[in-house]
């Protein structure tokens, strides 16, 4: 427990100063599979040296916090399975004193959708990123995927905001 009080104060202090840079940058498209079905893809890039926590493998209490990848429900889509990640390291934590699973240079987040109707799709995505020395705990991003008609299905993408 003083380890994780430890971590927190210390990403507090370190996210100050370091806001500017975020060291994972996220990129996002839209795949077709068939007439009704779409992945949406995350890929996010990260700095040497640092790091982010899987979304799929568990997260034990007092463990680092999770990538997380939330949509806004609508009756517009329906997801076909859950969220797919690539292949995590997995490995025993010194400061965690747990087994993590992270990704380090890159990682890719996809998830396939039905298409009810044209529609927007909005959610938000968030990560914990560390280095050996700290964590630093962004603020969550938004996104938004269009998807409409234009003689059939467009794709248009819009940058995440804040």
């Amino acid at each position: 427990m003083k380890k994780t009080f430890f971590l927190f104060f210390l990403s507090i202090i370190i996210s100050g100063t370091q806001a500017q840079d975020l060291h994972a940058h996220w990129k996002q498209e839209i795949k077709k599979v068939n007439a009704s079905e779409y992945d949406l893809i995350f890929t996010v890039k990260i700095d040497p040296g640092w790091h982010i926590y899987s979304m799929v493998k568990a997260t034990q209490p007092d463990g680092p916090n999770p990538t997380m990848i939330e949509f806004k429900k609508t009756a517009d889509y329906e997801m076909v399975a859950k969220t797919k990640e690539s292949k995590p390291i997995e490995e025993d934590d010194k400061v965690f004193e747990m087994k993590v699973h992270y990704f380090v240079g890159s990682a890719t987040f996809t998830t396939r959708i039905k298409l009810n109707k044209t529609t927007v799709i909005k959610g938000t995505y968030e990560c914990q990123i560390c280095s050996d020395e700290a964590c630093i705990f962004p603020p969550a991003e938004k996104f938004e995927f269009k998807i409409g008609p234009s003689k059939g299905i467009r794709l248009r993408l819009i940058k995440p905001t804040k």
